[in-house]
């Protein structure tokens, strides 16, 4: 990884995220992700947030918050701003905080936007590429917040660049939910309008993302966030497991919390950022041969 074009880009200070979901345990790809960030922003003297990505609310659970911190402090990651322990998270961070905030952005771009009646199952068998085939692009009827969801219409043969990858969005994404069934923001919304207001310039996610990274371009195009449009993003290799997959949380990836975990995670975040031999003993060694 080329450290002068972290730098490059970034207004000062510069910020990032740990963005955890606590949809379940966090495995060693998270690992890699947060311990990644956090040597990014310290060696720019840059601020770090944690903000919990908990708008899945139906699948959030207490000890999945629990984990979370607690696999902070395992592997002697320090934030600067965020929520500072689960009793915090719950009484200043939850999503019930910020669901107006999203509901007040989204009426921005909502002009972009067309409801949808479509199941998952109507999309499975019109769909010839997987993409959704704009069914309700031209149809009208009242849209209903519990029972329909809300759509942002890519045109033909928009494209964004994304790390000098130039993405067509409508033959990649095509028409993707921005406004969920049951009246709650989409991932790839609420974590765009998370950005925007942390004022984040340093986005650090697995090379999976860059099609997220892309949408997220294209709405702040949309909406004229121009401090985002000029944040720097870095898309890193992805832990996989035996057979080549990506480790994840729903294939019960190995668990985060374990003396083998953690030294995999130094390991690899050492080969990323190209590091001597034994800069992989322990989070000191990390910053010590990154020169932090």
């Amino acid at each position: 990884m080329r450290l002068d074009l972290v730098k490059i880009g970034c207004k000062s200070p510069l910020i990032s995220r740990l963005a955890p979901t606590p949809s379940g345990y966090l495995h060693v790809g998270n690992g890699v992700n947060f311990v990644l960030t956090f040597l990014l922003v310290k060696k720019y003297n840059g601020i770090l947030h944690l903000r919990i990505d908990d708008i899945d609310t139906q699948r959030l659970k207490i000890e999945y918050i629990d984990n979370i911190f607690a696999s902070l402090e395992w592997l002697g990651i320090r934030w600067d701003e965020g929520a500072k322990n689960p009793s915090d998270y719950y009484q200043n961070y939850h999503f019930s905080k910020r669901e107006k905030t999203y509901k007040k952005e989204f009426e921005k771009i909502s002009p972009f936007t067309y409801p949808c009646e479509c199941s998952r199952k109507q999309i499975k068998l019109l769909s010839k590429n997987g993409l959704y085939p704009q069914t309700c692009l031209r149809k009208s009827f009242s849209y209903d917040p519990q029972k329909h969801s809300l759509r942002l219409h890519v045109r033909e043969n928009t494209s964004i660049n994304v790390e000098n990858k130039l993405i067509f969005l409508d033959q990649k994404v095509g028409d993707l939910i921005l406004w969920r069934k049951g009246d709650l923001p989409s991932y790839n919304f609420a974590s765009l309008v998370d950005d925007k207001n942390l004022k984040t310039s340093l986005i650090v996610r697995g090379k999976d993302l860059l099609l997220s990274s892309a949408l997220q371009l294209y709405m702040a195009k949309l909406l004229g966030w121009e401090d985002f449009l000029h944040a720097r993003f870095i898309h890193h290799d992805l832990c996989l497991d035996a057979n080549g997959s990506k480790l994840s949380k729903s294939t019960k990836s190995p668990p985060l919390l374990n003396e083998k975990s953690k030294k995999f995670i130094y390991k690899k975040v050492a080969n990323i950022l190209k590091l001597p031999t034994g800069a992989e003993d322990n989070i000191s060694t990390l910053k010590e041969a990154f020169k932090i």
